[in-house]
């Protein structure tokens, strides 16, 4: 069984917008939990930077071998520079991605040669 969930949350007045995506997918070996989340935060600036630092990236990953959990988990953090109406607009933006599995039996992370078969 396959579940989605979607959220949008805006708020103009403090410049910020967030799009959140849940998918959950029940199969007979695991369950699988998929968060994928896009948030972006705009302002106001009177210059533009010339050297923009490149985005921040963020991986951890978590093997739980009692519970029969793995989780992942990437994040970008980062900004850029737009120009809309004649105003220079900064957009700092945060994106994630986070995947957890859990394994209901014994098979913990099956091998890739039996995931292909």
């Amino acid at each position: 069984m396959k579940e989605v969930l979607l959220k949008r949350h805006c708020d103009p007045k403090h410049g910020m917008k967030r799009l959140s995506i849940l998918q959950t997918n029940e199969e007979k070996e695991c369950t699988t939990k998929v968060y994928k989340s896009f948030r972006y935060h705009v302002t106001k600036t009177e210059t533009m930077e010339e050297q923009v630092a490149a985005p921040e990236i963020f991986i951890t990953k978590n093997f739980d071998t009692k519970k029969g959990i793995e989780r992942f988990t990437f994040t970008v953090h980062g900004m850029f520079y737009i120009k809309y109406h004649r105003e220079i607009l900064k957009v700092n933006f945060q994106h994630t991605l986070k995947i957890q599995i859990q394994w209901q039996t014994e098979i913990f992370s099956p091998k890739k040669s039996e995931t292909l078969t």
